[in-house]
C-alpha cells in the first residue's frame, strides 16, 4: 500500500469507523487484499485497443451490400410481373382447350355420330373415332382407329381432315369410306361421292379420288393401287349387303376379306378367275362362304388366327 493510499483509508477509517473493533477489523480485511493489488496490474492501453478493434468488427458489414437504383427496382418488378401474367393467360388457355371425344364400337356393332358441323359417321364394329365438341380452328379434324363411313357437310372455308395411323384424309364436302384396322397392314379409301385427297404417311405421297375410286394401300409397297369400282361393296358393311354380277372369284373373296376383316389361304393352287354372280344380304362370314360352296366345289376351312384355307377347284 502506497502512503497516499495509507493516508487516504486512515482519513475514511476515522470517518467511518464506529469503534476501535470495526477500525481493527476494517484495516485487516484491507491488508488481505495487498497481495492481489500487487501482483494483478491492469494493462490500460492493451484494453483499449482490443475495445476498438470490437467495435469496428460489430461495425462491419457481413456481406457486399448493391444498392439498386428505383429505375432498376421497377424494371425487375415489371419483369416479374410480366411472367406472371404470361404464366396465367397460358394455365387458362390450357384450361379452355376442348377435350376431344371418343366413340367406339364393339364386335358385331355399328354406331351412327353426328359431328358439331353437321357431319355424320358411321362406324363399322371394332373402330374408334376421336373428335372435338366443336371445330373452332382452321380445319376439321378427327381421328380414326378401325373403319367408318364419313358424309362430310359441306364447308369451301374449313376442309375436313380424318387422320389414320398411315393415311390422311382431306375433303371439303363428300362421302367417302376409310377402313385402316388396327393390325391389317392394308388401307382401304373408297368415295361415294365429292373430290377426296389421300395422301400417304409414309410416303407422302398424295392422291385424287372422285366418286367410284377404291384406293388401296398394301402397306409393304411405295404405290397404292386407285381403281374404278362399279358397285359400292366397300361400304356394303353400313347395310350388311354385297352384290356382286359377273365378278371374278377372287375379286369376291378379296371384298369378304375386306368386310370380315380375314384372309384367304389358298391350297392346292387354285384358280378363281371365273366369273361369279352372287349376293349376301345381311350374312355372316360363314352364311357368306357356304353360299359360294353351294354354287362350286370349293371347301372353306375354320378360322385360325383371323386365316382360312381354301381348298378345290373351282374355276375350270
Amino acid at each position: 500500500m502506497t502512503s497516499k493510499e495509507k493516508k487516504g483509508f486512515s482519513e475514511w477509517l476515522a470517518a467511518h469507523a464506529s469503534g476501535k473493533e470495526d477500525e481493527r477489523a476494517l484495516k485487516q480485511l484491507w491488508e488481505m487484499t495487498d497481495s492481489y493489488q500487487e501482483s494483478y496490474r491492469p494493462d490500460v492501453e492493451e484494453g483499449l485497443s482490443a475495445l476498438k478493434k470490437r467495435m469496428e468488427l460489430g461495425a462491419s458489414p457481413s456481406g457486399k451490400v448493391v444498392r439498386l437504383n428505383p429505375a432498376s427496382k421497377l424494371l425487375r418488378i415489371a419483369a416479374v410481373a410480366a411472367v406472371l401474367i404470361v404464366s396465367g393467360l397460358a394455365l387458362k388457355n390450357y384450361l379452355a382447350r376442348p377435350v376431344p371425344e371418343t366413340v367406339a364400337t364393339a364386335e358385331g356393332t355399328h354406331k351412327s355420330v353426328p359431328l358439331a358441323d353437321g357431319t355424320i359417321v358411321t362406324l363399322n364394329q371394332n373402330s374408334r373415332l376421336t373428335f372435338p365438341p366443336a371445330f373452332n380452328g382452321s380445319k376439321r379434324k378427327v381421328q380414326l382407329e378401325g373403319e367408318a363411313f364419313f358424309e362430310v357437310a359441306p364447308d369451301a372455308t374449313k376442309p375436313f381432315v380424318l387422320e389414320t395411323e398411315k393415311v390422311a384424309v382431306t375433303v371439303l364436302g363428300t362421302s367417302f369410306n376409310v377402313r385402316s384396322m388396327p393390325g391389317e397392314p392394308s388401307v382401304h379409301v373408297f368415295v361415294k361421292s365429292g373430290k377426296v385427297e389421300v395422301q400417304l404417311k409414309a410416303t407422302g405421297k398424295t392422291y385424287q379420288l372422285t366418286p367410284g375410286d377404291l384406293l388401296t394401300w398394301p402397306g409393304n409397297s411405295q404405290e397404292a393401287q386407285p381403281v374404278k369400282v362399279a358397285d359400292e361393296n366397300p361400304i356394303g358393311w353400313k347395310q350388311g349387303t354385297l352384290k356382286f354380277r359377273e365378278a371374278p372369284l377372287n375379286q369376291i373373296l378379296t371384298d369378304i376379306q375386306r368386310q370380315f376383316g380375314v384372309a384367304f389361304d389358298l391350297k392346292n393352287g387354285a384358280r378363281l378367275t371365273c366369273p361369279f354372280t352372287i349376293s349376301f344380304e345381311k350374312e355372316n362370314l360363314r352364311g357368306a362362304l357356304d353360299a359360294i360352296e353351294a354354287s362350286c366345289p370349293l371347301h372353306f376351312g375354320k378360322a385360325v388366327n383371323g386365316t382360312i384355307s381354301v381348298t378345290g377347284e373351282c374355276c375350270k
